[in-house]
């Protein structure tokens, strides 16, 4: 695996914040010149990050994004939670290649539900 030439868009961190954000403006200003905002919106802020995660694999040399989000568990589902506080930490890759798939450990089994 050789990530040399790959960059990592880290947005634990405060200069990947920057990067993401300045990115996500200047897709934002040719989103209300073309008027392709349809192609970006979604019903949640999830699925628009994950499009613009997309966006940004596919149109710069960016080959992994890593990042804090908020998943919904079987009890925040039915309490009807929103929070936008991180409970996790992603990592969003555009080749799989760079997994080096014989390092993946299984750290604990169990359903999504178990809360």
């Amino acid at each position: 695996m050789d990530l040399e030439n790959t960059f990592i868009l880290d947005l634990t961190s405060d200069e990947g914040l920057e990067l993401y954000n300045k990115y996500r403006n200047r897709l934002l200003d040719k989103l209300e010149y073309y008027d392709l905002r349809e192609n970006y919106s979604g019903n949640s802020g999830f699925e628009y990050d994950f499009k613009l995660f997309e966006h940004i694999k596919n149109n710069s040399s960016v080959g992994i994004i890593i990042s804090h989000i908020y998943i919904k568990f079987i009890k925040e589902r039915k309490a009807l939670v929103k929070s936008r506080i991180p409970n996790c930490t992603i990592i969003s890759i555009a080749d799989n290649n760079y997994l080096d798939k014989e390092s993946i450990v299984e750290v604990r089994k169990g359903r999504v539900d178990d809360g």
